[in-house]
């Protein structure tokens, strides 16, 4: 999971969150928002959660830590954000690193989007943000059928889909 910043339409720099399963390529989640908020990655957590279920792990960069009180004996990082609160209460296991190569996946998908979806966004003519988060919803299915790699034989390590209660 990361958020990468990019001028995806002229003038316009927003930062697209995303989502990948390392097992497949599958983009599993995407969001524009105007910074790296904590809004954008739970829109991609909610995506998720309803189209796949709850993943076993995400790995992040340390956007979604911080530091604890400075000691010679603790100088470990531990997340502070309702985000990993949320994965903890769903049993979603949070890793993380500073080093743009562990993440390769992702770092290498937020390269090729930035190639592809700029021209896509230009000739669906796309201006606002709410417009781009909405045609994103299908350019990352026809993205994954054309480039993930298929689920023959390899288990899910996402559990049940949570059921979403009907508002009243």
């Amino acid at each position: 999971m990361d958020a990468t910043p990019y001028e995806w339409i002229p003038a316009q720099i927003w930062h697209l969150h995303l989502a990948i399963d390392d097992a497949t390529g599958r983009i599993t989640g995407g969001w524009f928002d105007t910074q790296e908020t904590l809004n954008g990655y739970y829109h991609v957590f909610h995506q998720i959660l309803t189209t796949y279920g709850i993943p076993y792990k995400f790995f992040t960069d340390r956007v979604l830590f911080s530091p604890i009180k400075k000691t010679p004996h603790l100088s470990m990082r531990i997340p502070i954000h309702s985000f990993a609160y949320a994965c903890k209460q769903l049993g979603v296991e949070l890793g993380s690193s500073s080093v743009p190569q562990a993440k390769g996946r992702v770092e290498r998908l937020n390269q090729t989007l930035q190639s592809r979806l700029p021209v896509e966004l230009r000739l669906a003519g796309i201006t606002t943000i709410d417009a781009a988060n909405e045609f994103l919803n299908s350019y990352i299915k026809e993205f994954n059928e054309k480039f993930a790699l298929p689920l023959h034989g390899i288990k899910s390590v996402f559990e049940v889909q949570p059921k979403l209660k009907k508002s009243t």
